[in-house]
């Protein structure tokens, strides 16, 4: 596999069929919008095997109170290639990207019903979250939102950080784990209403947390950990 920067207006309609493939129509990047990205120098990235595009990363540049960052916009991996830690490695493309320009801060959004991502964004990238932002995107019809909720955890990544596996996170004492499904989107397939639930009550528990300035300690089997709970 090899990882390339998007440099013209050829590589941009790669993404953007790419991005049809993984989500559908409904979150397709404007042709235009992905080659001014590119065109601005931050780190949007294809990744190739077999002279194939199979994944793509875009982020763009943002502020807040006076310090830049990047913000990780969309990661895509093609569903044959998701077990290939394609997502890892166009993650590490980033920050390297990121690191070549003196930026030393990633943010991204992802949603916490989903075991695989908090596992792969907090436990393998060593992310911290530091918001929870209800119904984010508003409503979507891509393949993976349509008919949901699109909460959202927002993470920063400290580039500069070593790279390594984070240690699990158990509750203990008065600590309150936060539980998700097993796998919430095979739970919307087949019980709809009991994902529409589970949907509503960790989003409850998680801005009534965010609201009393509580933070997401870690995550483990028992879901996100919130330490020194009353």
């Amino acid at each position: 596999m090899t990882i390339r920067r998007i440099i013209d207006a050829d590589d941009a309609e790669v993404v953007t069929r790419l991005c049809d493939e993984i989500w559908g129509s409904g979150v397709m990047v404007p042709t235009n919008l992905l080659r001014a990205v590119a065109m601005a120098g931050t780190p949007a990235l294809v990744a190739d095997r077999d002279g194939r595009a199979i994944g793509f990363a875009l982020g763009f540049p943002a502020l807040s109170s006076g310090h830049s960052y990047v913000h990780s916009h969309q990661v895509g991996v093609l569903a044959a290639h998701r077990a290939e830690h394609v997502g890892f490695a166009l993650k590490m493309a980033q920050r390297s990207e990121c690191l070549s320009i003196g930026v030393s801060e990633m943010r991204w959004t992802f949603d916490p019903m989903l075991r695989t991502h908090a596992r792969f964004n907090l436990i393998h990238l060593g992310a911290e979250v530091i918001d929870f932002i209800e119904h984010c995107y508003g409503s979507r019809a891509d393949n993976f939102n349509a008919g949901d909720r699109t909460d959202r955890f927002k993470v920063r990544w400290m580039l500069e950080r070593e790279i390594t596996d984070q240690v699990e996170c158990l509750p203990g004492g008065t600590d309150e784990a936060i539980e998700v499904p097993n796998d919430y989107h095979q739970l919307r397939r087949v019980d709809a209403d009991a994902a529409r639930s589970a949907r509503l009550h960790v989003g409850s528990r998680l801005r009534e947390l965010f609201d009393r300035g509580g933070n997401i300690a870690g995550f483990g089997p028992q879901g996100y950990v919130v330490k020194g709970s009353q």
